[in-house]
């Protein structure tokens, strides 16, 4: 039914069809001494001999004139280009139309200007940029299709018919024309097999891609309402963004730098359901229907006057074609045919209404030929329109109607960091293993701020967060008062504790360009540092290792004696690469050829007393082997079971660490 709804609202570019029933008020040539029209200069036409147009009326929107008469002159707007009709003054029909410029004093009739002022019969031609329009007109010899349909308008000239032709043939040569213009001029924008209307973009990272610091881009030919809500509360910051061409030869953007957001967690709203996207695509739907309607008539621009008679048009169907949409999108039952006639009627009257709107009737002087060639126009258009399966595709109406028949609501999260677009929102913490419980006085420990991402759209930059480290008096010193995140999103610093036993802590601020705090901000970091004396160490001594074989690995059995307060008689958890630092104080290092320096083999084992003291005893390392339990390999003791599960030149050590950082000698299993 979409597809239905979208054809249908297209017929609104000739919107008087219906009108070919009703009686066409008279339009009799003006006789005798004419008045000079205000804004108007006067053309005369030269007529190819190969056509009788002698006995014609002419009109434009200003003036009428028999051919042949004393003085056949023709009044013309003289600010923007119009068109002037030719009509037989026995049945009343347009056997001829021409384009009239703002510089030409005479003006050539013959096939191939009829043909020009035919090309408004064209839905592609409406989707052409002014630029582009101009060009194609320029260049049509050396166009095949054009050439083909003057050859037709050469024969219905001749012939002295309607030029406004309903026959096949004639609609045929229109269609091949709007074929070319798609291909050959437009590209066939946005199209998809010929049927498809508009791009439909799902990923919300095209409407805001992160490229130059942010922007909001269109990805739909209407117009949308963007908000960005602050999830904190404060003032929501709201906009319009233009609707993208049809013809694709710029996005319609509109840079976030433009939008005056500060540094904060927005949720965004898309929404073309919005009152103010709404009335303005349903203002920009008559206003284009206007110019596409009365476009022959009044050229592709004008004077001040002729554009407020384009606006006065357009505000008088408003709320008839706004009714009518919504009628429809609401799924109205009605048959296709009830609905054309229902969307052919609206705007029928409210365009009627409109020509005689008292800001139009200072240029729309000739209303009655006006109404005539809108009526004949719409005729042909309607032939061209069944030859064209996807005619529905290509003018710039739809969208502005689809807006409402099937609008873009869409939301998300981002956040703006230091003016740039964050396609997300992202929280901060703490790494807990990065600071342990404990440490001796004087150590050096390396506190690390980790960026999560809570949600996002796009690929997050973890890179480009920045930590502001604060450390009061007595707290030790810092290596950097502030430091960037990695790529992985890690902000690391030297924290130096003091040489005094105590409790000891620091802070980490994540702050926006605003210097407020972000998701997670402050982190705080706390330790205690034990007092050691190094004039009396206690270093530990192992003096044997055992292994056996236990659960689905190894034990290592290693005992050992230590003076003071004994070993630390515990593995540790996490992650660990630091092997200066005291993590992992009972500890299983491994090396091999290409990496002969000692890894911690940090989060692989356990570690406990098995017995004794932490002065006297043993001191267990459960240790998970590749390939499960001994008993897999029954044949093998368990060192040569150790062996079996690395590489040759894998090397196991072990060693023990008090609380004063005192180390053990390594001693290889």
């Amino acid at each position: 039914m979409k597809q239905t709804y979208s054809f249908l609202l297209f017929l609104l570019v000739m919107v008087l069809a219906s009108c070919s029933d009703k009686n066409d008020p008279d339009a009799n040539p003006t006789q005798g001494v004419k008045p000079v029209p205000k804004g108007a200069r006067k053309i005369n036409f030269v007529v190819d001999g190969a056509y009788d147009l002698s006995k014609t009326e002419v009109h434009s929107i200003m003036d009428s004139t028999l051919m042949g008469s004393k003085d056949e002159g023709l009044w013309v707007p003289k600010d923007y280009p119009s068109a002037a009709f030719f009509l037989d003054n026995t049945s009343g029909q347009i056997l001829a139309v021409v384009q009239t410029d703002t510089v030409s004093e005479k003006v050539l009739v013959n096939a191939e200007s009829v043909a020009q002022a035919l090309l408004t019969l064209v839905p592609a031609y409406h989707s052409l940029t002014i630029e582009q329009q101009g060009n194609f007109e320029r260049n049509a010899k050396s166009v095949r299709a054009f050439q083909d349909f003057v050859l037709l308008v050469d024969v219905i000239l001749k012939g002295k018919r309607p030029i406004y032709s309903t026959d096949p043939a004639f609609a045929g040569k229109l269609v091949e024309l709007n074929s070319y213009i798609l291909k050959n001029v437009l590209g066939e924008p946005n199209l998809a097999d010929g049927k498809k209307m508009r791009r439909v973009v799902k990923q919300f990272k095209d409407w805001l891609p992160q490229k130059g610091g942010g922007a909001l881009v269109n990805q739909v030919h209407s117009y949308v309402y963007a908000e960005f809500v602050p999830i904190g509360g404060g003032n929501t910051v709201s906009t319009l963004i233009d609707p993208n061409p049809i013809h694709l030869t710029q996005w319609a953007s509109k840079p976030l730098s433009e939008l005056g957001l500060k540094d904060d967690y927005y949720t965004v709203n898309l929404n073309q359901t919005h009152e103010k996207a709404t009335s303005k695509n349903f203002y920009e739907l008559s206003s284009r229907l206007v110019k596409a309607l009365m476009g022959a008539i009044f050229g592709r621009m004008g004077s001040e006057s002729r554009n407020d008679c384009v606006a006065a048009i357009a505000g008088s169907i408003q709320v008839d074609v706004t009714a009518t949409v919504m009628e429809l999108a609401g799924g109205a039952n009605l048959s296709a045919l009830d609905m054309f006639k229902k969307v052919v009627d609206t705007a029928m009257n409210g365009v009627l209404a409109g020509i005689d709107n008292k800001g139009c009737t200072t240029i729309l002087m000739n209303r009655a030929v006006i109404a005539k060639a809108v009526v004949s126009q719409t005729n042909a258009l309607l032939k061209v329109l069944e030859g064209i399966a996807f005619a529905k595709d290509v003018t710039e109406l739809t969208p502005f109607v689809l807006a409402h028949i099937d609008p873009v609501v869409m939301s998300n999260k981002m956040q703006v960091y230091k003016g740039k677009l964050v396609p997300g929102w992202v929280e901060f913490k703490g790494m807990a293993s990065s600071v342990q419980p404990e440490y001796v006085v004087s150590s050096e420990v390396r506190p690390v701020v980790e960026t999560k991402v809570i949600s996002s759209f796009d690929e997050v930059d973890l890179g480009q967060f920045e930590a502001t480290w604060i450390v009061t008096s007595g707290n030790g010193e810092i290596l950097s008062a502030r430091t960037p995140t990695n790529s992985e999103g890690k902000a690391t610093n030297s924290w130096k504790l003091p040489a005094k036993a105590g409790t000891y802590s620091i802070r980490a601020d994540m702050l926006d360009k605003e210097g407020n705090d972000m998701q997670g901000s402050p982190i705080r970091f706390q330790t205690r540092a034990t007092d050691c004396d190094p004039t009396q160490p206690n270093i530990p001594v192992i003096s044997d290792i055992s292994i056996s074989c236990g659960g689905t690995g190894l034990y290592f059995d290693i005992s050992f004696t230590a003076g003071g307060p004994g070993i630390s008689a515990f593995s540790g958890s996490g992650y660990c690469e630091d092997t200066l630092s005291s993590c992992y104080p009972v500890r299983l290092y491994y090396s091999f050829t290409n990496q002969p320096d000692n890894r911690i083999a940090y989060n692989s084992y356990t570690a406990s007393l098995l017995s004794g003291t932490v002065n006297k005893g043993v001191v267990r390392i459960y240790f998970s082997h590749p390939f499960g339990a001994c008993s897999r390999l029954p044949n093998l003791t368990p060192r040569e079971f150790l062996a079996a599960g690395y590489p040759p030149d894998y090397k196991f050590q072990v060693q023990l660490i008090n609380k004063c950082n005192e180390r053990s000698a390594l001693v290889s299993l």
